[in-house]
């Protein structure tokens, strides 16, 4: 019954209009689907954040999504302490536009990503060893090298001293 008072608008709205019998009955077919899939389809799970975790409870990361693809900014922590590791940004399921990274002593370096490519890299990426000491510092400008470069021992000491301009 409900079915039936739903198609009548777009059956009335065909003949004001001057329109052909099956143009009528496409039109009417296309809304009682529509009307009928409403019925079984949660429309409002087209926007959803999905929260996954660790194996021992703590956050991995939080995804916004749209219309099933990842869209907005994605937050990602660490597992060993739940600080954020990274903030990349989609759009429409592509890293889209500015990543910042976050250094366990919470400095920021940032990559820039154009349709889920990477495009350029700012800041000073600092790389760790397992046990959490440094093993790198690498300065970036406009996704190259640039800058001096700093190698770690394990024992926290300098291990080498590489200097970078532009890359080279």
């Amino acid at each position: 019954m409900i079915t039936v008072l739903f198609l009548y608008r777009p059956v009335a709205w065909c003949f004001l209009r001057g329109m052909k019998k099956h143009k009528t009955l496409i039109i009417s077919i296309v809304a009682a689907v529509v009307i009928f899939a409403s019925i079984f389809i949660p429309w409002g799970k087209f926007w959803w954040t999905e929260t996954l975790y660790y194996e021992d409870g703590s956050k991995w990361k939080e995804t916004p999504y749209r219309f099933f693809r990842e869209h907005g900014t994605e937050i990602v922590y660490r597992w060993n302490d739940g600080t954020k590791e990274r903030e990349p940004p989609y759009v429409n399921g592509k890293a889209h536009g500015t990543q910042i990274n976050y250094n366990r002593d919470g400095s920021k370096w940032t990559e820039e990503f154009r349709n889920g490519d990477a495009v350029t890299t700012n800041g000073t990426e600092i790389s760790y060893n397992r046990d959490g000491s440094k093993d790198s510092e690498t300065p970036y400008v406009k996704g190259k090298a640039h800058g001096t470069r700093i190698g770690y021992s394990p024992d926290g000491s300098k291990r080498y001293e590489t200097p970078y301009v532009d890359g080279i």
